[in-house]
């Protein structure tokens, strides 16, 4: 056998991890950064039911977003006042599941209507 064959290193498996850390780390921080960054809208003011059929008799709701029939997520046309803040995004727990008479109301005062189902969020 040749003496610089037995004198070589092998690899070990520090090396590797420390290579798949790398990559890891190279795939998760763009990753967090654009998590970060998508987080950065206008808060939503929590209203509730009540509230929120308030502010559809006033004629006060551009569009909504109703998630899995149970959850309402919207814009006003004129934004809240609260505390000094003003919020035009706002969103609710409906009481039961999106029925024809709310849906029937909100067409009726020519609110633009999206449905959508709760997807998985990946950074939790």
């Amino acid at each position: 056998m040749n003496s610089n064959e037995e004198k070589r290193p092998t690899p070990s498996a520090g090396r590797y991890l420390r290579a798949a850390s790398f990559w890891v780390l190279i795939f998760l921080i763009p990753l967090a950064i654009y998590e970060l960054m998508g987080t950065t809208r206008e808060p939503e003011k929590e209203l509730t039911y009540t509230e929120f059929r308030e502010q559809l008799a006033a004629d006060n709701i551009l569009n909504v977003t109703i998630i899995e029939g149970l959850q309402v997520e919207g814009e006003l046309r004129t934004p809240l006042q609260e505390g000094g803040d003003a919020t035009s995004h706002f969103n609710t727990l409906l009481p039961s599941e999106a029925n024809e008479a709310l849906l029937g109301a909100l067409e009726e005062a020519g609110v633009e209507i999206e449905a959508k189902a709760s997807g998985p969020n990946w950074v939790s």
